[in-house]
């Protein structure tokens, strides 16, 4: 009988995004044996851990190994046990170098996934995605609009992040 996969307040669906492959390991962190594998990276000194979902969730394999799961910057602004929890409970996003984890109502944000996948007017028109596109024009010397382009294109990645508290939503650039 399978187990049902632990939820990730940080990460929306990291099933749809391959971060675990159903298949029959033994957890290197709590030593069960599982249906599920953790697919993603695990900045760690120690190599070639196969780790369970429940081991993330929980943060046994963190805490065991002294490892993080997120190479991200963080706002100030952002409470020290969300970030802790992001980086020590939440799967690694799939991203192309480091990327601004964003907050909102002082927690960190539940990441969403490529804003290619989610694109709709209620997101782009939404008060708060329309100041982190200003921010990543004025970060990258171009326009809203070519931001958004780019977005569309594929030349530039958009993460989407969504306020765990009030729902709103924000973006994070990630280049390739």
């Amino acid at each position: 009988m399978s187990e049902t996969l632990p939820q990730f307040p940080y990460y929306a669906d990291p099933i749809v995004d391959a971060v675990f492959e159903q298949t029959s390991i033994v957890c290197s962190a709590c030593g069960k044996q599982r249906e599920w594998k953790y697919q993603g990276v695990f900045y760690s000194v120690d190599e070639d851990l196969i780790i369970c979902p429940w081991c993330i969730a929980d943060g046994h394999a963190s805490a065991k190994f002294d490892g993080e799961f997120q190479e991200a910057d963080f706002a100030k602004t952002a409470s020290r046990e969300s970030v802790l929890a992001v980086r020590t409970r939440t799967p690694s996003v799939g991203t192309w170098n480091p990327i601004f984890w964003p907050d909102h109502c002082g927690e960190c944000c539940q990441y969403i996934g490529d804003l290619r996948n989610h694109w709709s007017a209620e997101i782009i028109e939404s008060a708060t995605a329309q100041a982190d596109i200003r921010a990543i024009a004025e970060l990258t010397r171009m326009t809203t609009d070519e931001i958004l382009e780019w977005a569309k294109r594929g030349a530039i990645y958009l993460r989407l992040f969504k306020c765990v508290e009030c729902g709103k939503y924000r973006l994070a650039l990630d280049l390739d």
